[in-house]
């Protein structure tokens, strides 16, 4: 038997969530800007620079709701 506990998700997170994408998807990304995490950064046990996405300060403040926080779990 494991000595590891197991919880459900929902009874040690504060907030649970799938992410979000700027208006416009793929299109509306810029060549620099404020780092948006996509799904294709996070892989297993690690974490992918490839293909980095970036927004502009407009974007970002509409997705501020969604904003990757110390100690986050991806």
């Amino acid at each position: 038997m494991s000595e590891w506990k197991e919880y459900k998700l929902k009874d040690v997170c504060l907030k649970i969530g799938s992410g979000a994408i700027p208006t416009g998807g793929k299109n509306s990304y810029k060549l620099q800007g404020i780092f948006h995490i996509i799904s294709q950064n996070v892989l297993d046990f690690q974490f992918s620079r490839d293909d980095l996405a970036f927004i502009d300060d407009e974007q970002a403040y509409d997705l501020r709701n969604v904003t990757l926080e110390k100690d986050d779990i991806l």
